[in-house]
């Protein structure tokens, strides 16, 4: 039988650290190991070391590009890039990647392509959310859970924003929140994965 080797990954110096169990050691190494978990926990305390244990998509449709200088009274005057560097700190313990297109079959192709392996999707179709069956039939064929969310109130709004095809297909629906609504659904995937 092998020696097992666990393995962490440190993010911020994107590489692997590596240690083993030794059933048999004399003191020195023993003292030599345990210096190196202390060192190995103080890293992880001081999150130098980020231990991923899920992937979350974030898939935004059409003009959430524009998110910031859009119809800020709607929207919200926050751009997503800036507003995604605040989700990457509220949780360290997520690989969140991030996708927008204002293409429908864009969108698509990447839902069919990494959704599959991730642990949880979260998407904001914008427009498409209201008129896109093809969205919605990508969106069925995951096995993965996924959160609709919209910045907007969307029953606040025109009737024609008031009907998603999303709904129907997801786990949940997130809306009226401004940009908070990607963190109410994070948090929503999270307790749905626990």
């Amino acid at each position: 039988m092998g020696v097992k080797i666990f393995k962490c990954y440190c993010l911020r110096s994107s590489k692997y650290v590596f240690f083993r169990p030794m059933a048999i050691i004399s003191c020195a190494t023993l003292i030599k190991h345990l210096i190196f978990l202390s060192e190995l926990l103080v890293l992880l305390l001081s999150t130098q070391i980020t231990l991923c244990f899920m992937k979350i998509l974030i898939i935004n449709g059409p003009n959430l590009n524009l998110l910031g200088t859009r119809e800020p009274d709607i929207y919200g005057s926050e751009s997503f890039e800036d507003y995604l560097i605040k989700l990457h700190s509220l949780f360290p313990q997520v690989e969140i990647k991030y996708h927008q297109s204002n293409s429908e079959g864009e969108l698509i192709d990447f839902i069919q392509s990494q959704g599959s392996t991730s642990d949880g999707v979260i998407i904001n179709a914008g427009a498409y959310t209201h008129t896109s069956l093809a969205i919605s039939d990508a969106i069925r064929s995951l096995s993965a859970p996924c959160v609709e969310v919209h910045l907007s109130n969307v029953f606040k709004r025109e009737s024609s924003r008031q009907h998603s095809f999303l709904s129907p297909v997801v786990r949940g629906v997130v809306g009226g929140f401004g940009l908070d609504s990607y963190r109410l659904g994070i948090e929503a995937l999270l307790n749905i994965l626990q």
